[in-house]
């Protein structure tokens, strides 16, 4: 069964929500304008609205899916392992670069955060699962050191 964080879930709830009085509000002005148009051709403007109203149904669509089907994962209580939830420190051992990302659920890490949330399902944070401090990996053909585990 895939997961989700309880911050991810909260966010797909909203977005559903948020969506829904789109559509709703959307619903009202096409009728609206259906009755001020009378017999007028199709417009323009109408069939932006109506692609509009079809992205928002079809992502309406994927998140309730995601809701059906996903369980909320509980937020990690220690930080010995790295697991879902987490916040990852680590060092790109070549460049010497240092960087964070969260482990986040299914479809969590599609969205632009700070720091950038990965999907437990991605490889890169698969790599880095069930790693702890000080360890190294190789993710992506690059090694990486892991130099801190924290709570979100």
């Amino acid at each position: 069964m895939p997961y989700v964080t309880a911050d991810g879930w909260k966010n797909f709830k909203d977005e559903q929500t948020t969506i829904a009085a789109a559509l709703r509000a959307h619903n009202r002005a096409a009728a609206s304008e259906r009755t001020s148009r009378g017999g007028a051709p199709y417009s323009a403007e109408q069939a932006a609205r109506d692609e509009e109203e079809q992205r928002l149904r079809h992502r309406l669509h994927r998140v309730e899916q995601i809701l059906g089907s996903c369980s909320i994962c509980p937020l990690p209580t220690q930080c010995d392992e790295i697991r879902l939830g987490h916040i990852v420190d680590a060092e790109d051992v070549e460049t010497g670069r240092s960087f964070a990302f969260q482990i986040v659920g299914m479809d969590e890490g599609d969205t632009p955060a700070s720091p950038p949330k990965y999907s437990y399902l991605a490889s890169f944070a698969r790599a880095f699962l069930g790693k702890g401090v000080d360890d190294e990996i190789t993710a992506q053909g690059k090694p990486y050191r892991v130099t801190g585990i924290r709570l979100p």
